[in-house]
């Protein structure tokens, strides 16, 4: 086992640790409240229960149902240690992505960017979003190391794990295709393959089989005012601050977003100020340190080759 197989499990199950003792000594709140009663349907009826955007995400919600099913477990126990699994993977799978482009030291810090981030932090119960970022995390490092088979599985997973997941997926790998186009040509055959899966699975599930998420999204898109209406009626009796706007402006996206983007910052608590001051430095320098990693790899690569071309005779002066 190399020294890094190691940090990554350390810091997964540390991450696990953290998520299970959130989860087993908390209340399902919010979204996951809907999420829960859609659970427990599956359990009730099955395969058939699935004519919802939430029951569209199979690996998060039909298939801990079907396991409750066979084992008999305590749903609600179940329902709550399923996600986290899936969830610490999201950090531990970062490490081993900086890896490839960073120190050992930098790596860490940059795996503790995500665990202390307000997703990790505040909300450690995330149910199918949490299992489809940590899918999506493996996704992302099975392209970087190559992996064919392993690309495959997790492109395939998170598509069944989360519809807005999915879609952003397909932009991460559309992202990394335009890098290999740029300095690995000859190194895109894993990259295609999975954005091709993402691409076909995402279209004949979310948007045929299964259209009621794609549906959702459209309508969400396409009519956000009428998507504003639903968010004000989701839970009777309770009062939902439902973002205001455009669909191209600011005010239209959710105050997450918003405040990622400084609005509210002079009246935000003191560690969230931090926390989106480090994040954005985090944002600005990562891609200047991997695009410099990047041209010292391209320019190790010609070294070597112009290496071999000289040992056979071949000029170096000659263009490759």
């Amino acid at each position: 086992m190399t020294k890094d197989t190691r940090i990554f499990l350390v810091i997964y199950l540390l991450a696990l640790a953290w998520m299970l003792h959130y989860n087993l000594s908390h209340p399902v709140v919010n979204d996951g409240v809907y999420e829960y009663r859609s659970y427990l349907l599956n359990i009730k009826e099955g395969w058939l229960y699935r004519y919802s955007s939430v029951n569209s995400c199979l690996v998060s919600i039909w298939f801990p149902a079907m396991l409750q099913r066979m084992t008999g477990l305590d749903p609600y126990i179940l329902y709550r240690v399923y996600p986290p699994f899936f969830y610490a993977l999201a950090p531990a799978f970062v490490y081993l992505i900086s890896r490839k482009y960073f120190s050992i030291g930098n790596a860490v810090t940059a795996s503790l960017v995500i665990a202390l981030s307000s997703y990790i932090l505040f909300f450690p119960d995330l149910g199918r979003v949490g299992v489809s970022l940590g899918l999506l995390a493996g996704l992302i490092w099975s392209l970087l190391e190559k992996k064919l088979l392993t690309s495959l599985i997790f492109a395939t997973l998170v598509v069944y794990a989360h519809y807005g997941i999915a879609l952003i997926a397909i932009g991460l790998v559309g992202a990394i295709l335009i890098g290999r186009l740029i300095w690995d040509k000859h190194l895109m055959k894993v990259t295609v393959v999975a954005l091709c899966t993402l691409v076909l699975i995402t279209g004949g599930w979310h948007f045929g089989i299964s259209h009621y998420s794609g549906d959702s999204m459209l309508w969400t898109l396409l009519h956000p005012k009428e998507a504003r209406g639903v968010l004000e009626d989701y839970i009777p009796g309770v009062r939902v601050d439902v973002p205001q706007g455009s669909f191209f402006e600011l005010e239209a996206r959710d105050y997450v977003t918003q405040e990622a983007f400084g609005r509210h910052f002079i009246t935000n608590s003191a560690p969230l100020k931090i926390e989106i001051i480090s994040n954005w430095v985090v944002v600005l320098l990562c891609p200047r340190e991997v695009l410099y990693r990047l041209h010292e790899c391209q320019d190790r690569r010609a070294e070597e080759y112009y290496s071999g071309r000289k040992r056979e005779g071949v000029c170096r002066s000659q263009p490759l």
